[in-house]
């Protein structure tokens, strides 16, 4: 079985209108968590405890480097960011998982400059509703 290669894909977000393609994105990740709350033990029980899931979240990270005259799916992203906006993000792995954050946030980003090197853009970002991971 052949391995999926880490360039095929697409990152895309749509502010309004017609979805942007986010371009020279190095790397992206996605962490996705749950709150649990436990409950117990008790009475005339054995002493055990349970667990249940109260609420999921996704966090990540695009890693980007910017291209000269700008990218437009960066800009859209700051701009985003700046205005305290939600957008939808799509994350694709061609053959392999789609990640998609139907209202997703900026939470912070920043720029590194070295003279030795390129520019780049690392955008953070969580959910501010729903997401959805599935089959690409």
């Amino acid at each position: 079985m052949a391995l999926l290669q880490g360039f095929d894909g697409s990152v895309t977000i749509t502010t309004t209108g017609s979805p942007t393609v986010v371009g020279k994105v190095k790397k992206w990740s996605g962490d996705v968590s749950f709150k649990e709350t436990e409950e117990g033990p008790f009475i005339g029980g054995d002493g055990t405890t349970e667990v249940v899931s109260t609420s999921k979240m996704i966090k990540g990270k695009l890693e980007c480097v910017v291209p000269l005259g700008r990218d437009a799916g960066q800009s859209a992203l700051m701009a985003a960011a700046l205005a305290f906006g939600t957008f939808n993000l799509s994350l694709v792995e061609t053959n392999g998982y789609t990640v998609t954050v139907a209202t997703a946030k900026v939470s912070g980003f920043a720029f590194d400059n070295d003279g030795a090197g390129s520019v780049k853009l690392t955008f953070d970002f969580r959910n501010s509703g729903t997401f959805s991971i599935l089959s690409s």
